[in-house]
């Protein structure tokens, strides 16, 4: 039915709406999906950037820590400091003057530490405080981190004090061992300012505002006093995610913002590094590809419109003269279609209902033609060529070839004969194994003749299948593939073995041939493809096979290649067992 809505609207103005609608579709559609696209693409970007500046700073900090227990390591094999211990000397000056010798021999510079002492055990006639870096460690023996390190047996403890203030400290101690003996003789520590070892972390930011910072003990240590970094003092959540997570890096929503939190553990257990940035930090490029599309997407909608406008100017100019011409071809009218609308397209329709009379006379004239035409080209072909003309004078050949004593020319003559019956087949598709294997033999003996015996041919095929059909000319082309392709560059003689059997519903016949060999998943791939018209039509044989064999039996039908224990090719003929 006509829709009235654009009944009086012209064609150009009906294609103009057309067009715009779609384009305004696909624009949206399409600005979506790339919007959509690029926000995640800037989202993940941002997110491994993060991922890369955490994992930066983590290395430096282990790396940091790495060095101080080496250090630690260091002392406790330092034989001067061993020996000291082991063996004491009267006078306890001199033997502390050589342990901090040794002492201030370990990072002379103070670049990874700022102390390191040495606190002896039951060794109450050494000073318990001094500005010595030698003590008894009489006072200390009740402090936790002292207890953990001698419990701790030579593994390093990493101990955070005053971790709230710009002076706190991290420690790593260890206890130093007698290596002979295995007894305690002292425990070792290294002192580190935080903002030796943390104090550049705040100065690296994340996005606009987000920065990096330590979490000791659950307490943030916020050594510049970051307004920033006190936000999230008080934010379960973040301590949550830090202590529970297995995941490095997750989003969380703290006082209605989401962050993007990545953090790492150090070597100390308590001891985390942690990066925060805003999610809305990470979404500003997004935001700004979402204006660059939005943009774009006007603009482009803009010059379609005026494209489209001078392009349907120019469509529908012919399209009217098309219409007039058409409306003076007029004719038989007993076929009509119903009228869309009242533009051209409309004077289209009633043109073509004058007209559809004619074209269909027109074509049942070129029908009957055609297939005149048809009966003509075929009869013209079948006269070409006269079977029982051939037959004669192969026949002739033989009688002539006996009279003068020419047995292998008879023979010869008898065989083409025989080939050429089989091939014919009275016009019939199918044949019997039997009567294919018949043909193969009077085709391999012409062969013989031509290449003067270069191989031979072995039969062994079942007895129960020779009666069931196969398609004409399916085993032939194998064969000639042999001794054609198979055998031309080989020094010794060739082998054809053509087998046969039965398995359940289907009948397989193997041609195996011991020649030169070829690339089997190129044949599978030749016998398979589709047919093209540009290549020669000698590509086609083998594939001409194939396609007939899954024509009268099935797709499940056909060739198969494969390399045999001789080097060979194996081709396989797989065939569904019917009954003629």
């Amino acid at each position: 039915m006509p829709n009235k809505l654009t009944w009086n609207l012209s064609i150009r103005t009906k294609l103009l709406l057309s067009y715009l609608i779609i384009i305004v579709i696909c624009l949206t559609f399409f600005s979506a999906i790339i919007w959509r696209t690029a926000s995640n693409s800037l989202r993940e970007e941002s997110r491994r950037t993060v991922q890369q500046t955490v994992d930066l700073a983590h290395e430096t900090l282990t790396a940091h820590m790495a060095d101080v227990e080496d250090m630690l390591l260091s002392l406790q094999a330092d034989r001067i400091i061993l020996n000291t211990l082991q063996y004491p000397s009267e006078n306890i000056i001199n033997d502390i003057e050589i342990l901090e010798s040794e002492l201030l021999s370990v990072d002379i510079f103070r670049k990874k530490v700022s102390s390191i002492k040495l606190y002896l055990l039951n060794h109450e006639d050494f000073p318990t405080y001094d500005n010595s870096m030698v003590f008894a460690d009489t006072k200390i023996k009740n402090e936790p981190w002292y207890i953990q390190t001698v419990k701790n047996n030579g593994m390093v403890c990493w101990n955070v004090f005053h971790a709230s203030g710009s002076d706190g400290t991290i420690t790593a101690s260890r206890l130093l061992i007698d290596t002979q003996t295995h007894r305690p003789m002292a425990v070792l520590r290294a002192d580190i300012d935080l903002l030796q070892f943390a104090g550049k972390l705040e100065q690296v930011k994340l996005g606009k505002q987000g920065t990096l910072f330590l979490v000791a003990n659950n307490h943030i240590i916020n050594l510049s006093g970051s307004a920033y970094i006190n936000r999230f003092v008080n934010a379960p959540e973040l301590f949550r995610i830090i202590n529970n997570s297995t995941i490095t890096d997750s989003y969380s929503n703290i006082e209605n913002t989401e962050y993007l939190i990545s953090y790492r553990d150090l070597s100390a257990p308590s001891l985390k590094l942690v990066g925060t940035v805003q999610c809305t930090e990470l979404n500003d490029s997004s935001t700004f590809v979402g204006q660059a599309i939005i943009f774009t997407a006007i603009i482009s909608l803009l010059i379609s419109l005026l494209i489209l406008s001078i392009i349907l100017k120019n469509i529908t100019a012919p399209l009217h003269q098309l219409a007039h011409t058409m409306e003076n071809f007029t004719n038989n009218t007993a076929l009509r279609l119903d009228i869309p609308s009242n533009d051209v397209i409309g004077k289209l329709y009633k043109s073509f209902n004058t007209m559809m009379s004619t074209i269909s006379n027109l074509i049942q004239d070129v029908n009957t033609l055609f297939q005149k035409q048809k009966v003509s080209e075929l009869k013209a072909l079948q006269a070409q060529i006269n079977p029982h003309f051939l037959y004669n004078t192969l026949d002739s050949i033989n009688w002539m070839a006996k009279k003068y004593g020419a047995k292998d020319i008879s023979k010869l003559a008898t065989s083409l004969g025989s080939f050429f019956r089989h091939s014919l087949n009275k016009g019939q598709e199918y044949t019997t194994i039997s009567n294919e294997l018949q043909q193969i033999i009077s085709y391999v003996y012409i062969q013989k003749v031509r290449f003067k015996d270069k191989f031979d041919l072995n039969i062994h095929v079942d007895d129960e299948i020779l009666d069931y059909p196969i398609v004409k000319l399916s085993i032939q082309p194998l064969v000639e593939n042999c001794i054609v392709h198979a055998f031309e560059e080989i020094d010794y003689k060739g082998i054809i073995d053509i087998d046969g059997y039965r398995d359940g519903d289907n009948i397989y016949i193997c041609v195996s041939d011991n020649g030169s060999g070829a690339d089997t998943d190129e044949l599978n791939h030749a016998v398979n493809k589709s047919f093209n018209i540009n290549e020669p039509i000698e590509k086609y044989g083998l594939h001409n096979v194939n396609e007939r064999i899954k024509l009268y039996f099935s797709e499940n039908c056909g060739l198969s290649f494969q390399t045999n224990e001789s080097g060979g090719i194996t081709v396989t003929i797989k065939i569904e067992v019917k009954e003629l």
